[in-house]
């Protein structure tokens, strides 16, 4: 098994320990899209940069199912490499319960 598999599994049994729902590849393939937009296309609510975490990981907020979930983004396997608790950054997205809309949209 490669890292990037290995990384994708880690992530996906995260997701069932912290929240209880069995994601499949495609969610999360659907979730790291959301990322990989340009930083100026992410303003339409689906993931959200929170910061770095060393050179090729970042910390994101990245809205699926009706949940935003804390991942880390591995850029050197264009992967999410975990999903963390919540509160895991010390802060909430804002608004919890909705993708972020842009003023004036």
């Amino acid at each position: 098994m490669n890292k990037k598999r290995s990384e994708e599994k880690h992530a996906l049994r995260r997701l069932k320990e912290r929240y209880g729902l069995e994601l499949t590849l495609d969610d999360l393939e659907t979730m790291i899209k959301r990322i990989r937009q340009p930083e100026h296309h992410r303003h339409k609510g689906k993931a959200v940069f929170v910061g770095k975490e060393s050179g090729a990981r970042s910390r994101f907020f990245v809205w699926h199912r009706d949940v935003w979930f804390p991942v880390i983004y591995n850029k050197n396997t264009g992967t999410i490499t975990t999903v963390l608790p919540k509160g895991a950054f010390g802060l909430e997205p804002w608004p919890i319960q909705k993708p972020i809309q842009k003023v004036g949209t």
